[in-house]
């Protein structure tokens, strides 16, 4: 009886007491996301997760609200003259540099605003469209190479870190000239369109097939009732605390074909549970395709992100690539069972399925008072199997150890960020699912791979108001020994040279949510030694990118 009162009280909690806004996501690499960090840094903005990534139109301006709520109240301290002369001095300093920042976003961002407050009530709605077209070329002197069989499994993968990290866009050694349209409707209160075709001419510099391709990076639409939405057809999705790489899905693959059920904003769960604090939760089943081992396999993935203090965030999800034609055959009670592996393991229960499955937690530590210093950690583990011991923790396992600091300045125009990440000897591999975990030959989560180490470096500055500059390095280790299970440990067999890389890429970008025309350019370059794991083997890699694009 408990049970279904607390069930109860959790479907009233997402679907009562606030009025659904339909609203498309913003892309991860829009800007407007490290300003948001900024904000935060300045402990303007707290109701905001940020595992919950790509945010909404909507969920974006919630986060100006709260930072004008702040305002309010901290203009209020300044004139209740409790304040010291020198503090004061600063926090007017702070409110100055707050309020330059969202101003920047109050035209692009004017409509959701009006939503918020309450200027879009009433019976009439009207239609609002948000158009941008993007269009560039990229050369690109960057040898891809595969990820060879290890002797635990199999995965589809190219190597090429200098074309990767684009979401599932395949730009190729040589020249690729594309052009994309990106456009969000909001057709009603309740529902929002999305439509992202993108077409692209790729000329190899050597022997090969030209990559000439039109598809779509996005078509979902968005269904809000109350706190829930529903989206539904081929959309970004990203876990995980990382700059760039969330360890179960970074921004490296294209968005699923999928169905995702998902609260609208945080919320605090019934009965004592609320103690927890705000809390996402999502569940999507995605169709992976015809290009994986069991073509139109099923990638299920559910997801619970806590906050229970204002800077302490936690979170835990899974993956379950399962099914598809051909796939061993397996009952919808057991395939139904196979979604919630720790109860094969607690129960001693196995049902095999022919499945891989990842289960992940990650934390995020905000130290107040600090200009938004953060320590950030994720984990993920292979097929759980207690049995294995540590080498499940480690062998068998992904980790990202992060730290950032969104106000290297006071004013917040210089960020830092820094991660130590590992891959485990069968990370994103499998034995029978010969692509592994993987979309279109992109793995779905870290693009560093298995059996691998990493250190990055992420710089980022605003030069101007308009005038936005990045800068990334980063040393990977990569091996590709050959390897046997003898329980519980890993055995090496055979061992080759370790592969190293050396790269640093730089970008600037002339933008401002205002302007109609943006323009940028990128250039990365990559040192590798011992390529391909062959001893003393040397390349170069060399790419650039110049771009542009119109709001019309």
């Amino acid at each position: 009886m408990q049970r279904i009162w607390i069930t109860c009280a959790l479907l009233v909690s997402l679907t009562s007491g606030l009025v659904g806004q339909a609203s498309p996501v913003v892309s991860l690499d829009d800007p407007v996301y490290r300003d948001i960090e900024k904000l935060v840094a300045f402990d303007m903005v707290d109701e905001i997760v940020f595992t919950a990534r790509p945010y909404t139109r909507i969920e974006i301006a919630r986060f100006f609200q709260q930072v004008d709520n702040k305002l309010e109240t901290v203009r209020a301290e300044l004139e209740s003259g409790h304040i010291d002369a020198v503090e004061g001095a600063a926090l007017r300093e702070d409110i100055a540099t707050v309020e330059a920042t969202i101003e920047r976003y109050r035209s692009a961002y004017a409509w959701e605003i009006e939503q918020l407050a309450g200027g879009g009530g009433g019976d009439s709605f009207e239609p609002y469209i948000v158009s941008r077209v993007s269009a560039g070329w990229v050369w690109a002197n960057s040898r891809s190479r595969a990820v060879p069989y290890n002797g635990l499994g199999e995965i589809a993968t190219d190597v090429n870190p200098l074309l990767q990290n684009r979401r599932g866009r395949h730009l190729v050694d040589g020249n690729t000239f594309y052009l994309e349209a990106d456009h969000s409707i909001t057709v009603s209160r309740h529902f929002a369109f999305a439509l992202r075709p993108r077409a692209q001419l790729g000329f190899l510099r050597g022997a090969g097939d030209d990559v000439n391709e039109f598809l779509f990076q996005r078509m979902s639409g968005t269904f809000t009732v109350g706190n829930v939405r529903l989206t539904f057809g081929r959309e970004t999705e990203f876990w995980g605390q990382g700059r760039e790489a969330g360890l179960l899905i970074s921004n490296n693959a294209r968005g699923f074909d999928m169905i995702k059920l998902e609260n609208d904003r945080p919320f605090r769960l019934p009965w004592i549970l609320g103690n927890l604090g705000s809390t996402k939760m999502s569940l999507f089943v995605a169709d992976l395709g015809d290009d994986q081992t069991f073509p139109h396999a099923k990638l299920v993935g559910y997801r619970l992100s806590l906050k229970p203090w204002r800077v302490l965030e936690l979170g835990t999800g899974m993956l379950i690539h399962i099914g598809g034609d051909g796939a061993p055959d397996a009952s919808l009670g057991k395939q139904l069972q196979d979604l919630f592996p720790f109860v094969e393991n607690i129960f001693g229960r196995t049902w095999d399925v022919g499945s891989n499955k990842q289960a992940g937690v990650d934390a995020r530590l905000r130290i107040p008072g600090a200009r938004g210093l953060s320590f950030y950690y994720e984990g993920i583990i292979e097929d759980i199997d207690f049995s294995k011991g540590s080498t499940m923790f480690w062998e068998e396992a992904g980790h990202l150890l992060g730290m950032s600091v969104p106000r290297i300045t006071r004013n917040g125009n210089l960020s830092l960020a820094a991660e130590l990440h590992h891959g485990g000897v069968r990370l994103y591999r499998h034995h029978i699912r010969l692509q592994g975990l993987t979309l279109n030959r992109f793995i779905i989560g870290n693009n560093l791979g298995p059996d691998a180490n990493a250190a990055h470096l992420f710089l980022n500055a605003r030069a101007t108001d308009n005038d936005l500059l990045e800068f990334h390095g980063a040393v990977e280790g990569r091996k590709i020994d050959r390897m046997r299970l003898i329980r519980p440990d890993y055995v090496r067999l055979e061992t080759f040279p370790m592969e190293m890389r050396y790269r640093v890429t730089g970008s600037w970008r002339h933008w401002s949510p205002g302007e109609r025309l943006s323009f940028g350019l990128t250039f990365g370059l990559e040192r590798v030694t011992n390529f391909s794991f062959v001893q003393d083997s040397r390349r170069t890699n060399v790419a650039g990118e110049v771009f542009f694009s119109f709001e019309p």
